[in-house]
């Protein structure tokens, strides 16, 4: 907390109320994020249906395709698989 709070210049107890309540994703959770597309949680349903959304209000022309093609699950496995 030290450090992000000497880079926003606050003080670490101010950080720390800051972060209360935000969820740090844990590894497993990122893994199936960024790779298993049959779980709900999987980046490019959501991404999809953002884009989907932004085409509805009329902030983009198209949504964009192959989205799951940005996804790179290659690290978060690694990581994993090393833990």
């Amino acid at each position: 907390m030290a450090i992000v709070g000497e880079r926003l210049e606050l003080s670490p107890e101010d950080v720390a109320t800051e972060l209360e309540g935000v969820d740090l994703t844990s590894l497993e959770k990122n893994v199936e994020m960024l790779s298993n597309p049959d779980s709900d949680v999987y980046l490019a349903k959501h991404m999809q249906a953002l884009g989907e959304f932004l085409v509805a209000q009329e902030q983009i022309p198209e949504a964009p395709a192959n989205l799951e093609t940005l996804l790179e699950p290659r690290y978060v496995q690694a990581l994993q698989a090393g833990a």
